[in-house]
């Protein structure tokens, strides 16, 4: 069930529910739902994994899988599941699967690895130094 706990009407629904769930031999999960992912976060994430790809000699899909998603954001990219024959297997989320508090989560601890591990400082999008880099970033991909 989903209940929107800003809308009086699903606070009593939820009350309710909760009162009958109480004793019984169940596991309940509750989440808080953020947004998707904006358009912005995700114009932003693909010019700075970008700038990053063209200052190291990578391509822009080897930072993202290898270095954002597997070694910098493994505990939100790296999910298991059971197949058909009862194995466990690894896959790696879409950054289309996340919300907007995991994506800023991801960028920031990317932006902190790049210039602490790396020594290059990625500009945030209202920075100057950010022109600089979405123009490096164009070129990478124009020869890439």
């Amino acid at each position: 069930m989903i209940f929107i706990l800003s809308n009086p009407f699903d606070v009593e629904k939820f009350r309710g529910w909760c009162e009958r769930m109480i004793g019984r031999q169940a596991t309940l999960e509750c989440r808080q739902k953020h947004p998707p992912r904006s358009m912005a976060q995700n114009n932003y994430l693909h010019v700075i994994l970008t700038y990053f790809a063209s200052e190291f000699g990578y391509s822009t899909d080897e930072v993202k899988q290898d270095i954002f998603k597997r070694q910098i954001n493994a505990s939100i990219f790296i999910h298991e599941r059971i197949n058909k024959r009862g194995q466990t297997v690894s896959y790696l989320r879409s950054t289309s699967d996340l919300d907007t508090a995991e994506m800023t989560v991801a960028i920031e601890r990317f932006r902190n690895w790049s210039a602490s591990e790396q020594g290059l400082y990625l500009p945030e999008p209202h920075e100057g130094a950010f022109l600089y880099a979405q123009q490096q970033a164009e070129r990478w991909e124009e020869f890439a």
